[in-house]
């Protein structure tokens, strides 16, 4: 089997948030995708329950017929939330999801608690300004190609102090989690 060309930090970022943010259905629970953080209502709130990447995996994998059989024992607004993300997954270029999977794999690998931050800085940093979101990306690739202690002295720097704002940095900080070791 060949392995995945390396992807960019930035590439990465931009696909997991994407794809989805990601959160344990319990505690210590597997992971499951839930659409991305944005304002609802309370009537719609029921309809973006989450979702599991695995069913997702599951899903599209199965027959027409099998597929149908299993959405058909479902309430309406799951089965349409999982047709949606079935629409999405299956879209997906076979590359871009190769490209993105040791990310997500990295961030299965960490404990639940981490994971938690890591998923909200995802979510952070989709909520961002689209500028200040391309910098921070940006930012985050430049730290890819540092090695983890480089990273994190960098990243204590009076540049990226002077340059993002608090929040920004505590971003940085979190998804270098995801960074693989410098290449």
């Amino acid at each position: 089997m060949k392995t995945p060309a390396p992807v960019s930090a930035h590439f990465a970022l931009a696909m997991l948030a994407t794809l989805a943010a990601v959160r344990p259905a319990a505690a210590a629970g597997p992971l499951v995708a839930r659409p991305l953080a944005v304002p609802v209502s309370a009537a719609t709130a029921k309809v973006q329950q989450p979702v599991a990447q695995q069913t997702l995996q599951r899903l599209a994998a199965m027959t027409p017929e099998q597929r149908d059989q299993y959405l058909a024992n479902l309430t309406p607004q799951r089965r349409q939330l999982l047709q949606r993300k079935l629409d999405e997954f299956q879209k997906m270029p076979p590359e871009s999801a190769a490209k993105v999977a040791p990310w997500l794999q990295r961030l299965r690998s960490l404990p639940p608690e981490r994971q938690k931050e890591v998923r909200q800085s995802l979510q952070q940093l989709n909520s961002l300004p689209m500028e200040r979101r391309i910098q921070v990306r940006r930012e985050i690739a430049a730290l890819s190609l540092y090695p983890p202690e480089a990273r994190q002295a960098r990243l204590n720097g009076s540049s990226i102090r002077s340059r993002y704002s608090p929040e920004e940095q505590q971003i940085m900080g979190n998804l270098t989690a995801l960074l693989p070791p410098a290449q």
